[in-house]
């Protein structure tokens, strides 16, 4: 049960360049 926790952190961490991403393209 020590799947969910490294899951959670990498959506978050693709998070960070996709929000960097639309900001730059706008």
């Amino acid at each position: 049960m020590f799947e969910p926790i490294p899951i959670f952190q990498q959506r978050s961490f693709a998070k960070i360049p996709l929000v960097a991403h639309i900001l730059f393209h706008t």
